[in-house]
């Protein structure tokens, strides 16, 4: 099986004990994007994690794919919307299991 890499933005809630590989997925947290966007021929996605949500009952973290670009000295991030994921507590697990998600966009 191949191998993807996913890049992922390391923002101040996206700490060091976050995994690096699932299942077939190699993830990469980038502080730094222009070197990844030369790499990959001047575009990649690039996805952002939003912190973990509690609200109206229901878990949830929110994830952002960004289309990145470098020109004129800066990077571009374009967002076309996004992702929802939506856990729900298991009493028997004593965690959270996947429920459902839903895509959004601009």
């Amino acid at each position: 099986m191949k191998t993807k890499v996913v890049y992922v933005r390391r923002d101040y809630f996206v700490g060091e004990n976050w995994p690096t590989k699932i299942q077939s997925f190699e993830i990469k947290y980038l502080n730094e994007y222009k070197k990844v966007i030369n790499e990959n021929g001047g575009n990649v996605t690039i996805v952002g994690i939003c912190p973990f949500e509690f609200r109206n009952g229901q878990f949830s973290v929110g994830i952002i794919p960004f289309s990145a670009t470098y020109s004129k000295r800066s990077v571009h991030l374009g967002n076309g919307g996004g992702l929802t994921v939506y856990f729900e507590y298991d009493i028997a697990k004593n965690g959270l299991i996947y429920k459902t998600e839903k895509w959004s966009g601009i």
